[in-house]
Order: structure tokens, then sequence, then C-alpha cells
């Protein structure tokens, strides 16, 4: 594990040497050592020392004794092995032997080698050496340490930590600080310390972060205004294992724990600090030697992680068995916000910056004055503003990362001056802008979850200078740019006043601490404590104050292990378990939370240090339930511990489902209790987690709180490809390790359930069950199986088999034909062609020469994208070889038709992708190339014969002729002859170019030509014996194809070069369309010919390039449909399709975005008091958007508002068509981007997230509903705030006086303006809902695929309802692209459209 600091060339060279404890340090490494080389930690068969110690225990004073004579025999027996290592011929350097609480030598060895060391006599495992990472004022008081010191331990002596040692393991100790006592050795506050980074006696601090740590835990003032810590009389050991960038090896780290519990240490530590983790179950090496420490007699209490808010995010050593793990909660921070002041007071859309100062508790209404950049002379022209808020134009950093010193100073002199608060931003740029010093800004947001403060963790690094970066009176506010227009022109309009309010956010979880439970389902963190802005000490030679804010898990565990240390010298007896428990037993419960969130509660030491009673275990942990039956249970015991001299009488209770008994217990003095904690409640069909709290009032002393957890977790079962052709395969993912594979039960939708068993797929971890069925409908899969602690687990799910053929095509393609891809035809049938589309799986055919196609998605893969070879005999057979592109449960599949594209059949054919597919002219031998293989077939792809490719490189593209296969690389051109023979020969080289690489190949009976950039078109007419220039071209030159005789090459300019006689000679043609490149050339069987224009169309012409039209294909997706003026809208990433209703032919026209970047519509929206008037959003090239409107249907368009942001839906609300809003999301924030004069003026309005849809209310302009992954929202103020209505994903909402429907992985429908709904019955399939409408009284919903498990779903089409949503049935008869997007239909209700994924627009006529 890693962790960072940089060494002080002032620091003092004093150090403690601690004769034969310290281990080694690294050496230099072998250089005669070969080839890369890799840091691992090697585990032994041996008992660390660790076990010789008298019960365990390193606190004796015969611990030192035993302990020593075990460390010197496991020294010789480790000797012993790095001897028989070398002996091996391993070359292990750089070693470091590990023998006080695990047996293990780090070293370093060639990579090549890692894997011969696990087969050496005595090695257990070999594990890579894992870098880890760096995870007092007001919050000192606030966790009760004053009122402990004012107590006496047994000696008489104020409870300060004195007698008390506590090891800081971090990037070192600035040990020349005052606060820290100024000096390293006997007489100071740091008594030893060591260096395990560079191997001495220093352990100076480099980076910052140890030293913050350490003041928190014992600083202790040496004048007014410095640091005092929790325990300001404990003395620390400073072990440096992180280096200057807060980095460190698990190997330094565990060195450091077995120095600070090492019994032969003169300062054995009391208390072990680690603010630092990485990734691990606690069960790694780092922590079992954590566990060790606490079990040898040593509290180890260790950050929780900076890694939330996802859930199981806690990282080693805070999941280890006995150590406490702390997340961070807030304290003494109030949050401002700012309001324009008047009889309905505005929001002001501001965030706080990381120099405010706290705002006053109750509000405060003050003038608002424009000082400009604050110059002089601004100051001098706003006069006196003491008492006001001042508006300035400048940059507000939210994050000390991008904070500088002249914004410090700038903020010292509003300060001085007497200003309250100032608000500051940029006057330019059409978007928020937040760029400050090194980076961008995110405005701080309003986190969801309730209890939890939105705040960033800081960095380790220190490079800033200015005092303690919290101005003392000032309140510092950032805008942006639409908010500082607005005030902008509220100034300009006259006088204007703003209203300061605050939000206290103490206690409040910090949005970034890690969250629980433990990989084994434990609960963790343990506790909070504040870690938020915590002032503390710093090297002053990195930060000339010594003082320095930092926020994360790093500063909430040090406060821990500080009132740790007050513990240890109050009940000087008691055990590490003990301490522990009397910590998490007394923290102050918060309720907001739970408590895989907050563990117990925030820690109250004063509470600790007056507890009569502790509780073991500290938490109850049930663990993974058991969900064989209709209720999940568990039980576990909880002994209550009296240390006292007065026996206790107790009550207890708990709360959630959680039983306890007895209910009253009286506890003997220096005696113990134990009761039953059980509980038992009906099994929840989703995942979840049970907890609650037992809680312990004794007749005197505090209240004790033991939390509870219980965790339900299914097996994640969903089956790839869904929809599919009755093959696809059950993908299984366990939440814990299995005793056997799943067994894996299908219903179908008629006949008997069928059982499998699944079988482990080692490389990802999931279990697979390949899975068939003929008929088609829904089938139903429930899998069982049986961890390895013994729960029994299930999962289900279901999938689809669609029909071979629709019994009624009512659904027809209509449009618009706006993309292409490469076309293959089919010699045995001249008007047929099949094309395929770039990344999309489904390809398209045509009968009748292209007069209609139809899109054949009905495949045993879920995506993927490649080529297509069809038979020259049989047009009913193809090849497809089709490559992933999102599907992560494969790489590539080989398949076959034998029925022109009704049925497929995956041929028995490698996992992996495929670069190329050729064939012979009759089709005879078929060869696929992968990264590293050709693969030959003679049968049609039934059986196929391995061969190497035999090239230098990557293979880029591969032609046959005859029997001899032409292949080509980056920088040549190769062949290999009698390729079908079964002894095909050699790979030899043709040709390659000079100065230039190879960029395409063409090969018919007659010649072998590439294209060569900067040369032209090169070719050989003589199987590839010479070469010459066919055609020179310098430049400009993309594709070059060949097809019935014809050589193509498609160029920049758009002017292709047509060879009719094999590249002889050659002729200019134009290209079908002047925007768009051709990507693909096709001569057909009657002598016209097709070109593929990209983005844009397959156009059909004579053979002299004349006469083209566009006859297909509707490849694009929809990203929005509206009906204006009598005519049907389709936004796509070609900009805004356009065509009179009914829609009955698939050519709309042009878009006038084919084959143009920047051009995308994502939203597109009608107004609903003017049909003619239509909102577009377009993204632009560079990333941001522009809202533009038409007067006029579309046909013409104004930009009315910019942003550079990313649009997800858009909204023309129907009781106020000048009420239009865009929600974004950036870096920079999330929300809307609003205006309320028709796009006159916008203004950002933030929010916590962005929403994926947007609906007003018809009857009241200033409420919204709006839905994103995170539930439903209302809003009653046209968007500046927001309330959570409902929770799960709300992808499309619908709105029809008071019944409200919204739609996500189900449907549900509220008739009460939306307090409470109820789910829709849309049957046992998972659905993704993208859009609703309704038509008359019949309501529809469209469905999309979702890849948010990590394996594709597919869309199910579109789905109807006849009874006001609570019932669906699905009405996709016919549809060809089930991924569906968007609804619209004809005003009269006759015809609805629905846009797809890659597949254009269908209807429906409806018979209502």
């Amino acid at each position: 594990m890693a962790m960072k600091s940089r060494r002080s060339s002032q620091a003092a060279l004093a150090a403690v040497v601690l004769a034969g404890l310290l281990a080694a340090a690294p050496g230099a490494a072998d250089a005669s050592a070969p080839g890369p080389s890799q840091r691992v930690l090697v585990e032994l068969s041996g008992n660390p020392a660790v076990t010789a110690a008298p019960g365990g225990s390193l606190l004796s004073a015969e611990a030192a004794r035993g302990v020593g004579a075990a460390r010197r025999a496991l020294d010789a027996r480790q000797e012993t092995f790095l001897g028989s290592a070398r002996s091996a011929g391993l070359h292990p350097s750089a070693t470091r032997k590990l023998g006080l609480l695990i047996d293990a030598v780090a070293m370093t060895v060639p990579a090549s080698e890692v894997g011969r060391l696990s087969s050496l006599p005595g090695v257990t495992a070999v594990r890579p050496d894992t870098r880890m990472l760096t995870k007092t004022d007001a919050s000192v008081p606030l966790i009760g340490a004053p009122a402990v010191r004012q107590r006496k331990d047994p000696a008489g002596h104020h409870v300060t930590g004195s007698g008390t040692t506590v090891a800081i393991l971090d990037s070192g100790v600035d040990y020349t600080h005052p606060d820290l006592g100024g000096g390293l050795g006997k007489g100071h506050k740091v008594v030893g310390g060591h260096d395990f980074v560079n191997g001495d006696e220093d352990p100076m601090d480099d980076n910052g972060h140890g030293t913050h740590v350490a003041g928190i835990v014992a600083g202790k003032a040496a004048a007014k205004g410095g640091i005092t810590g929790v325990a300001p009389d404990a003395k620390l050991l400073a072990y440096k294992v992180m280096d200057a960038d807060g980095a460190g090896y698990t190997s330094d780290i565990i060195a450091g724990i077995e120095a600070a519990s090492d019994p032969a240490n003169p300062h054995r530590a009391d208390v072990i600090n680690m603010s630092l983790g990485g990734p691990g179950d606690g069960t790694d090496p780092l922590g079992r030697a954590a566990t060790a420490a606490v079990r040898a007699g040593v509290v180890v209490v260790a950050a929780a992680g900076n890694d939330g808010p996802g859930a199981g995010t806690v990282s080693t050593p805070g999941t280890a068995d006995g150590v406490i793990s702390v997340g961070a909660s807030t304290s003494n921070l109030r949050l401002p916000s700012a309001y324009l002041a008047g009889r309905k007071p505005e929001l002001i859309q501001s965030y706080r910056g990381i120099l405010s100062a706290n705002p006053p508790e109750r509000p405060v209404t003050a003038p608002l004055v424009d000082v400009g950049e604050g110059t002089a002379e601004d100051w001098k022209r706003a006069g006196d503003v003491r008492g006001k808020v001042v508006r300035a134009s400048m940059l507000v950093a939210s994050d000390v990362r991008y904070l500088t010193a002249s914004a410090v100073e700038w903020a010292q002199e509003a300060e001085k001056r007497g200003a309250i608060a100032v608000l500051a931003g940029l006057p330019s740029g059409d978007g928020p802008v937040f760029l400050a010093g090194a980076g961008e800004v995110r405005p701080p947001a309003v986190d969801p979850e309730p209890g939890v403060a939105q705040v960033p963790s800081s960095p380790a690094r220190i490079d800033a200078s200015g005092d303690s970066l919290r101005m003392e009176r000032l309140v510092v506010m950032g805008i942006d740019s639409t908010q500082y227009a607005e005030l902008s022109s509220r100034l300009a309009a006259g006088k204007v006043s703003v209203t300061l309010r605050s939000t206290d956010t103490t206690d409040r979880i910090a949005s970034f601490s890690s969250r629980g439970p433990a990989p084994d389902f434990g609960l963790k963190p343990d506790l909070v404590a504040p870690g938020v802005e915590i002032r503390s000490t710093v090297p002053k030679s990195l930060y000339g104050p010594g003082q320095y804010r930092m926020s994360g898990t790093s500063m909430a565990a040090p406060h821990v292990a500080g009132a740790a240390a007050l513990l240890r010298q109050l009940h000087p007896g008691r055990t590490p378990a003990e301490i522990k428990a009397e910590l998490i037993g007394t923290a102050k419960p918060l309720s907001s939370t739970g408590p895989t969130t907050r563990g117990s509660g925030r820690l109250d030491v004063a509470a600790a240090a007056s507890a009569t009673l502790g509780a073991a275990p500290a938490s109850v942990s049930f663990g993974l339930a058991d969900l064989s039956r209709s209720q999940v249970s568990g039980t576990a015991k909880v002994t209550l511990r009296n240390p006292g001299r007065r026996p206790v009488r107790a009550s207890l209770r708990t709360d959630g489902p959680a039983k306890v008994w007895p209910r009253i217990v009286t506890v003997p003095a220096g005696r113990s209790a134990t009761v039953t904690v059980s509980l038992r409640t009906a099994r929840p069909a989703a995942d979840a987690e049970i907890s609650g709290r037992l809680t312990v009032t004794p007749d005197r002393g505090p209240t004790i709180g033991v939390p509870y957890l219980l965790a339900v977790r299914h097996l994640a079962v969903q089956a790839a490809p869904d929809p599919s052709d009755g093959h696809s395969t059950v993908h299984i993912a366990p939440p814990a390790l299995l005793a056997a594979p799943p067994v894996v039960t299908v219903t179908p939708p008629r006949g008997r359930a069928v059982e499998l068993t699944s079988t482990l797929d080692a490389a990802t971890g999931y279990y697979r069950a390949e899975v068939t069925g003929r008929t088609a409908g829904a089938y139903r899969v429930s899998v069982r199986g049986t961890a390895r602690t013994g729960q029994r687990l299930i999962g289900s799910s279901a999938f689809e088999v669609t029909p071979v053929d629709s019994r009624e095509d009512r659904w027809k393609p209509v449009g618009p034909n706006s993309e292409a891809g490469a076309v293959a035809l089919s010699p045995g049938r001249p008007k047929q062609a099949v094309l395929t589309q770039f990344q999309k799986a489904a390809p398209w055919l045509t009968t009748d020469s292209g007069a209609s196609w139809r899109q054949l998605g009905r495949l045993p893969v879920a995506d993927g994208t490649g080529p297509l070879v069809v038979d020259a005999k049989n047009p009913d057979r193809w090849w497809y070889a089709v490559n992933s592109v999102h599907d992560g449960s494969r790489r590539g599949a080989l398949l076959r038709t034998d029925d022109n594209g009704r049925t497929w059949r995956t041929l028995d054919f490698p996992n992996t992708r495929i670069t190329a597919l050729a064939a012979d002219e009759r089709t005879r031998t078929l060869v696929a190339v992968t990264s590293d293989a050709l693969l030959v077939s003679t049968d049609a792809g039934d059986h196929w014969t391995t061969y190497p490719t035999g090239v230098t490189g990557a293979v880029t593209a591969a032609a046959i002729t005859g029997d001899t296969l032409y292949l080509t690389t980056y920088d040549d051109v190769w062949a290999r002859s009698a390729i079908g023979s079964g002894n095909p020969g050699d790979a030899r080289p043709l040709f390659e170019p000079s100065g230039g690489g190879v960029g395409g190949l063409a090969v018919d009976a007659s010649v072998v030509a590439v294209y060569v950039p900067g040369r032209g078109v090169v070719g050989s007419h003589d199987g590839g014996d010479t070469w010459t220039t066919l055609l020179p071209l310098t430049e400009g030159g993309l594709r070059l194809t060949a097809s019935d005789g014809d050589l193509y090459l498609s160029t920049v300019s758009g002017v292709g070069r047509l060879s009719r006689d094999h590249g002889r000679t050659w002729a200019e043609v134009p290209a079908p369309s002047r925007a768009a490149l051709p990507v693909d050339y096709d001569r057909w069987a009657d002598g016209s010919v097709t070109v593929s224009s990209e983005q844009d169309g397959l156009y059909r012409g004579a053979a002299d390039g004349t006469g083209y039209r566009r006859i297909g294909v509707q490849g694009l997706t929809v990203n929005a449909l509206a009906v204006s003026d009598g005519r049907l809208l389709a936004a796509t990433d070609s900009a805004v399709y356009r065509t009179a209703l009914p829609v009955t032919n698939p050519e709309w026209g042009k878009s006038g975005g084919e084959g143009v970047r920047g051009v995308g519509v994502p939203q597109l929206a009608v107004s609903a008091k003017d049909p003619k008037v239509v909102w577009k959003v377009r993204r632009t090239a560079f990333g941001a958007f522009g809202v533009e409107r038409s007067r006029d249907g579309g046909a013409t368009w104004q930009t009315r508002g910019t942003s550079a942001e990313v649009p997800t839906a858009l909204l023309v609300h129907p009781a106020d068509p000048n009420r239009v809003m865009v929600s974004f999301r950036s870096l920079l924030g999330e929300g809307l981007f609003a205006t309320s004069d028709g796009g006159a003026t916008w203004k950002n309005l933030y929010h916590d997230r962005s929403f994926s849809t947007l609906v007003g209310d018809p009857a009241d302009p200033q409420r919204l509903w709006l839905g994103n992954t995170s539930g439903l929202y209302r809003s009653d103020d046209g968007g500046v705030t927001v309330t959570k209505v409902a929770g799960g994903p709300v992808t499309a909402i619908a709105l029809d006086g008071r019944r409200l429907v919204i739609g996500g992985d189900s449907v549900r429908v509220s008739t009460d303006g939306g307090r409470t709904f109820r789910t829709a019955d849309t049957g046992t399939l998972a659905i993704h809902v993208s859009d609703l409408l309704r038509v008359k009284d019949t309501w529809y919903a469209a469905t999309t695929g979702s890849g948010a498990s990590g394996l594709l779903q597919g869309g199910r089409g579109v789905l109807r309802s006849t009874d006001g949503g609570r019932s669906w049935q699905n009405v996709s008869s016919g549809l060809q692209n089930t991924d569906t997007t968007k609804l619209a239909a004809s005003p009269d209700g006759r015809s609805l459209y629905v846009g797809t994924v890659d597949g254009g627009v269908h209807r429906l006529d409806l018979r209502h």
C-alpha cells in the first residue's frame, strides 16, 4: 500500500534508535535481475512471533522475552526461505521481513518470476504489495473531550492522555511544530519513530497529512490560537509509511504496525491511528496485521475511507476484525444561502466558497452593492460597505485545490472593510463558469440522502499560502454568469437587498464518507466523528501559518484515536475490545441515516468515559440472510459487562423488527449478563439492509446503543440476449462465495419447467447457464444456491423469446432514410442485398432492389458490429461476424443463417473479436481473422482449423481470390496460398510502401490493390509479384473497395475515383452527397451501383455516377418525436427530419444535417398553446448546446440561448409557453437552464442532479414534475426548488388531470396528484420505460434497452393500457425494432408513431 509526503531539508535529525525493533529497510534492487520488476508480499506458513506472547498479549513484561526469541527463530526461517528462492533461480531484492504479527516477506522480483514464488515450500500466498492512499477547534468540544479532561484517572491525574502513547502511521510528523512538542525523542511529545519509506530514523513529514492527523490526536497549543487536540498530553510515535504523494506500500504499513506493537519498543503504543486505506476485505495481510495488533492489546483506529456515498466502500484496514472504523461527520459548519429580499424572497443560485465564514444563525438582510473587481477605484466607487453584501467580478473556489493567494487577500480586504458577505462570479459567458486557478469548481449541492452534507474531501497535498482558510466573519458565496447577469439587471433597476440564511449541518454525514457494509456483511463503519474542515497542525515548511483545514475520514479517525487514549488513561486495565465497546456504545445516535452510513452514531467521549456498562459485541452483525423461507431471521447473543463495583440494573428495548429478551437485567459488579437479540421479518423482494438498534438504559450512566444489521442479498440473475431468438445465457452474480454452482430452473410459457446446473466463468466470477426456448413468449428463470457460510440464496428473472414470424405486421417502418453501411450483394438473387450498420447488430434486408427494407433484430446476440458474407450460390445462407460493442458477456461470435435471416445459429467459434471475415468467389472457403490467428472453414462454418496469421503486425483487412488469401497490416501486404487446401502456404510479404502505410485492400481475380496515403492506389496484376501506382493521389483518399470488376476510391472531397478495368484507367464520379462521406460501393447485377453515404443513406444511381436517389435505410436513432403544423418531426443526430402526416414513405427529404457534426438534436418539444411553435436543443461540436425556436413548424430556426453543458431533457411548459427549461449536467454542476420570457434571458437553477424527464402542469405554470434515476420530484416554484415525491428510477412522466403516470423499471399510477402510487401490472418481463403518451382514453408506453446491470437488456417495444394505466399489454406485433425511444400520435388519434434506436420511425394504425 502507498501514502504521500515530502521530506524537509530543514528537518532536525534527532531520533530514537530502537535496537532490534525495526525491520531492515529495503535495499537497492539487484541490477542483474531480468525483466520488469513487481513488488509482492509473500505469506509463509509459520506462526507469527506474537503467538509466543503469554495469552497472545504484548502488554506484559514477559512478552518481550518470549516474542524476542520467537522473532529470532522466525527471522532465521525467513532467511532460509530467501536462500531457497535464490537457489531456485529467483531474484528477490529489496526484501523486508515481517514476523511479529504475520509471517511474510516483502520483496521485489522480476514480474516473470511471481508465479514461481507460489510453488516454493512454505509459501501460502503471493499478493501484490498494494499501494494504499491517505484517506481541531470546534470539533474537540463537540465530541466531549474537554469534559473528560476534568475527570481524574486512578492515580489522581486529569485525563488528558497523559501516560499513553499513540502511534501515527502516516506521512510522518513535523515534530518541530511548536504545538507538537518542538522536537523528537526523550522529553518531547513525539518520543520516537521511523521512516519506512526512505529507510532512516527521521520520520519528518514531507506531505502534511500526518502532521494534521497528529495535531487532532494530541496537539497542545504552544501559544494563543494554537491547536489543542483530543488528548493533549498523550505521547506520539511517528511512523512514516506514506511518501510525499500520500501513497505507501502494504509492507511498509505492516512494518509500522509491528514496530508500534513490539514489546521491545520502550514506547510501545497504546493506540494506533491509520488514516489510510486501500482495497481489501480485512482478511488481507494489512487487515490481519491490524487484527493481530488488537488481539495483542493495542487499540487500532482506521479511517473508513473517502469513497462514499456508494455502498460497500469501507477500505482495509477499517474492515478488519477488531479495528475501529471511523466515518466522517460535520461539525461547526453552517451552509449559507442568499435570497433577493422582498415580499416573495427569490433564491439566489449560489454555492459556498471554501473561504466562507459561517453565516449568522438567524437571517440577516442587507443592501447589495457592486464592487467590480475590487480594485482601489472599485472600492472607492462603492463607498462604505460596512454591514453590506458586495457583488464582485471574481472567481470563488469551492475547493481548496483551486484557491489562490490573491483570492484570500481579496476576501481579507472585504472583511476588513466591514462587508458581511460577498456574492462573486464572472459576467461573461453563456453558461456557468467556475474556473479558479488550477481547475474547475463544482458548486456544492444538497445531497438527496437525509442527514448527509455534500462536502468535498481534501487532497493530501498542501501548496497554498494564507491563513487558516476560513474567514472569521465574511460569508463567501459564488455565482455563475447567469445569476451574475440577473443581479446586474436588478442593480441597474434600483436598490437591491439580500437576505442571508444558514443551514446548520452539525452531525450530518459527509457525502464522501465511505459506507458499509463490510465484505462479510458486517456492520461498518463502527461510528463517525468530525471530519469536515478540521483545523489542525501542518508543517510550517510547507505552509507558513502552521495550521490548515482539511476534510476526510482521515480527520475523523484521529478524533477517535485521541478519545481512545483518554479512555486508556482513565481505565488502564481495560482491553481494546472494551475500549471499542465504550466508544461505539455511547456514540450519539444519528437517526436520519442508516447504520451502514453512520455506524452507531457520532463519537461522544464524555459519555464513553461515564459508561457503566459495555456491550460485546459492540454491534450485532447478523450477516447475510438465508432466503429459503418466506421470512428472514437472525439471532445473536449480546453480553453486558459491568466493570464497576456496584450492580447495574438496566432496561432494554429495540427499534426496528428485532426483539430482545430479557427486557430487564441486573448486571452484578465486575460480572456480566447475556441477552438475546432475535430478528424475524418478511423476506424483502429486493436487496435490503434490515437494521435497527438495541438500546440499553442503565439505572446510572449513559445509555448504551448496539446497532444491528441483517443484509438481504439475492442472486443477481439476468439473461442475455433478451429478447432473444430462443438462445440465451443466464448470468448469475452471487453476493458471496458459493459452496457449489447454483441450480437454474426455467419455466416456459407452456410446458414443464427445466432444471440446469450453471458453471462458473472464472474470468468474470459469474455463473452461466445456456438456455433455449422454442416457444415465443416470456420464460421465468429462478435460481437457487448456497453460500459457503451456509445461507441459502435465491434469485429470479425472466427473458423473452420473440416469434420467428409475426402473425400480423401491424407496425410499418416509415423512415426517415438516413443511414448506410456495408452492403453484401447476393449473386444468386440479383435483387437482394444485406446492409450492416456500424455498431448495430441487426442487419437490413431488401429483396426488391432497395424499394423496401426489413431490419432483422431477432439474433442470438445482444449487440455488435462486424462483416457479413452471403453465399454465392445459396442467397438464403449468410455468415455474420458480430463483435461486441457494449455486451460485456462476450467478445465476439460468428453466426450463420440458412433461411435468409429468419433464424440464426451460433457457430462453434472462439469467443474473440473477429477482425475480418473473407470468402472466395464461390464461398467454398471462409477465413475469419482474429488478433493472432486465422480460422479456416471449408464446410460452411461447421468446423474450423486454426493457423497463425504468419504476418508481422496486426491484420487490418483480408480478401480471398481463388485459393489465395491476401492480408494487410498497417504497414504492408501479405499473401498465403492454398488457404483452403488444409495445408496453406506460409505467409509471404508482397508489398511494403516506403514512407507510408496501407489504408485499404481491394481484390478480385485480376488485381490486388491497396490505397497508400500520400501516393494513391497501388496494385498488382500478377498476384503480387510486381506493384505499380494505378492512381496517383497525394491526398484526400479514404476507402478503396472492389465490386464486380470495379475499383472505387472514396475521397474527402466527395468526388470518387472509379475504375471499370481493374485499375488501369480511372474516372472521376460525383458522390451522391457533398456533406457525407462514402463508406461502401457496390455494382448490382443490373449494372446500377449503390454508394453508402455515412450518416446520410444508401444511394442508387447509374454506373457513371448520375441519377442518384436515396433508397435506404432508416437506421438513425430517433431521439424525440413531435407533431407540428400537420407534420411529424423526428430529432436525430443528423438534425431534424420533417414529413407530412400521415407518414407512408420512408423518404422524408434532407434534414440538412447529413454527415455533419454538431447538429445533433437530443430534445424536441412543441408548444401546447401554438402547435406551430417548436423548440429544440442542439448539441454543438464543442460539447455545448443551443436552444432554438421555430415559429413555422420546424422549417426555420432561431437560436434563443446557449450553454456549455450536456442537455438531458427539454420542457416547454403547457401553461406558459414562454417558460422553457433544459435539464443539464456537467462537471460544473447540474440542474435546469431556464427562461420565463421566451429565451430573452436565461438562468441556471442548480440541483443535486440532472433530470431525464420534465413535465409541466397545464393548470399551474409554476408546477413541474421531474424524474431521474433517484425518483420523482415536484417543484411548485418554477424549478427553483424541488421536493422528492417517490423513489425508484423515473424516466418518463405523463399527466392527465390528477392522474399521474410515471415510468422507469415499472409503471406506477397516482390518482391523487402524486401523493400515493400504485405499481401497474406489466407482466413478468423486465422493462425500461422511455416515454408515455395518452391517445384519447388509451395509454401507451415505449420501452428501451438498458445496460445498467452490466449486461444488455433490450427493449420490449410498445405497451398499451386501456384501464387508466393499471395493466399493460404488449402491442409490438410486427415491430422490427423493439428498442423504442419516443412516442407521438397524429392529431386525429388514428396513427401512433414510435421512434427506435438505430431503426427510425414506425407507424401503428389505431383502432379506437
